[in-house]
């Protein structure tokens, strides 16, 4: 992803350095530090409901967003995650 992201955004910035990928890892990508979005990748076994597909992107449906955002949560994650979901959708 990390060289997807560098090739084809002007602006790439991960939060996470290491190499260890767990459950997932955030990415900043766009024009710019002041014009870009927050790319969250979730790794897991199995999702409930088919994948939207806008533009060729896989995208989770809402159920298997709300499935991921309460593990996270469940794991000791912050409670904004939840309120994440409910603001984006």
């Amino acid at each position: 992803m990390k060289s997807f992201f560098r090739d084809n955004y002007k602006y790439y910035y991960c939060t996470d350095t290491s190499n260890i990928i767990d459950f997932g890892r955030s990415y900043y990508v766009g024009e710019s530090i002041d014009e870009n979005i927050k790319v969250d990748l979730y790794y897991h076994d199995e999702i409930f409901n088919p994948c939207d597909v806008i533009d060729n992107i896989r995208i989770a449906s809402l159920d298997d967003v709300v499935a991921m955002k309460v593990d996270v949560v469940s794991r000791g994650g912050r409670k904004k995650k939840i309120f994440g979901t409910y603001t984006n959708f």
